[in-house]
């Protein structure tokens, strides 16, 4: 076997045992229509498909694109039939390098959507690619339905909560710790910069996407590269080395600090990386007024973000419209306090995982609503005929043996159970 299969074997003795997605069942009883503004969202990505419905060919079409029976592609089909979630064609786990975790993290996360709700049938493919990867102009009903963490208009992708929220254990880190941590940094002694640390991730867009603006750094100069179809953008590398010369300005990319410490600074920026990044999730809790790059990439939340009242928006243009805004937050301050707190409120009330968990049920049950074939296992199919359990599929893979004698991997999976995490 290849090497990145046994790292997923000795992660998942990290993940099962200890439940990160803590599959408690507690959502069963909760009434999800207190999260209604979220859901509006689905209807949104889901309109295309309306009219003509989603046929088990066009089902077809989208597993051989967006899973890892095409080469490259990062992505899995599963569904459910009968209250139980099932894998419909099992993954080549042996290709897909780092995302074979993120695909055991969703996979758990549907055997908690089991164990919580009365899911109906229906059949599904998620990819964990972080940025979508087709353009969809004009809209149709033809497109792939596949489903993302990411999008941007002018993509058909389906969005989903992304893989860090049980990976980076978002509740029990972050959302049951900010009310305490005001009191370690309240607004009157935050720091009065803005403060931001990033991996040097260069963005990668398709050349003829219109709902992801071209960047351009300060003064106007390019800084991105293009081929026949994709733009690199070094967005990150560029922002941090003008950054450098503003005293004002606390950004760069090394020195780690914990997330919740993000919270001793007033201002904090939040830059989107290849694609779409998880870090939003985390600062839109800490009570510090947050500048978001205006990348076009969205999350299956960002509809419920307004400019100037959850956040202040930047580089709609040019990166150094963040003096600007850094300028009107000090001489707004109490506007600035107001914007960080009704951010704040969003996280609690619609990022928290009885949230997250009726967004998925709520699509679920409206994506089933759309397929014009009964979702069953099918004999006579090359795609849909396995119907595996997750749950048994999960703990088949976490029972095997890791031991293959590679003294760097061991090193490594050491490193792992010492605290070491897998994702930067």
């Amino acid at each position: 076997m290849m090497p990145s299969f046994f790292i997923l074997l000795g992660l998942l003795r990290l993940l099962v045992p200890c439940s990160c997605i803590r599959l408690s069942g507690e959502e069963a009883d909760i009434d999800c229509s207190q999260y209604k503004p979220l859901f509006s969202n689905i209807d949104r990505d889901l309109e295309r498909w309306k009219s003509d419905g989603i046929s088990r060919a066009l089902m077809e079409r989208t597993l051989l694109q967006h899973t890892t029976r095409k080469s490259g592609q990062k992505g899995f089909a599963a569904g459910f039939w009968n209250g139980r979630a099932y894998l419909l064609d099992p993954p080549n786990l042996t290709v897909t390098g780092h995302h074979a975790l993120l695909f055991i993290v969703y996979l758990q996360n549907l055997v908690h959507l089991q164990r919580s709700f009365n899911i109906p049938d229906v059949d599904f493919v998620i990819s964990t690619i972080d940025r979508p990867l087709g353009l969809n102009i004009p809209p149709s009903s033809k497109d792939l339905p596949v489903f993302r963490f990411c999008k941007g208009d002018s993509h058909a992708d389906i969005l989903i909560p992304i893989f860090h929220f049980h990976m980076k254990d978002y509740d029990n880190s972050i959302l049951e710790k900010v009310l305490q941590n005001d009191k370690k940094y309240p607004w009157r002694l935050k720091k009065n910069k803005i403060f931001g640390r990033f991996s040097l991730y260069n963005r990668h867009v398709h050349t003829q996407d219109p709902s992801m603006p071209k960047r351009l750094g300060f003064g106007g100069t390019e800084i991105c590269n293009s081929t026949k179809l994709v733009m690199t953008c070094p967005v990150r590398s560029h922002f941090v080395r003008w950054c450098n010369q503003h005293d004002d300005l606390d950004i760069g990319s090394g020195g780690h600090i914990k997330m919740l410490d993000h919270a001793q600074y007033k201002y904090l920026v939040h830059l989107d990386g290849q694609g779409l990044s998880s870090r939003l999730d985390q600062l839109l809790p800490l009570n510090s007024l947050v500048f978001k790059e205006e990348s076009g990439y969205r999350a299956f939340y960002h509809h419920l973000l307004e400019p100037y009242e959850h956040f202040i928006p930047f580089w709609k243009e040019r990166p150094e419209e963040i003096l600007d805004a850094l300028k009107w937050a000090r001489e707004n301050e109490l506007q600035a306090q107001r914007i960080a707190l009704q951010a704040r409120e969003v996280a609690l009330k619609y990022l928290n995982r009885r949230a997250r968990s009726c967004y998925w049920f709520k699509l679920l049950s409206e994506f089933s609503s759309l397929l014009k074939y009964k979702p069953e296992p099918d004999p006579g199919s090359l795609y849909f005929s396995s119907y595996i359990p997750i749950d048994e599929y999960i703990a088949n893979i976490s029972s095997r043996s890791s031991d293959n004698g590679d003294p760097a991997l061991e090193r490594l999976m050491q490193s792992m159970r010492a605290g070491k995490s897998f994702f930067p």
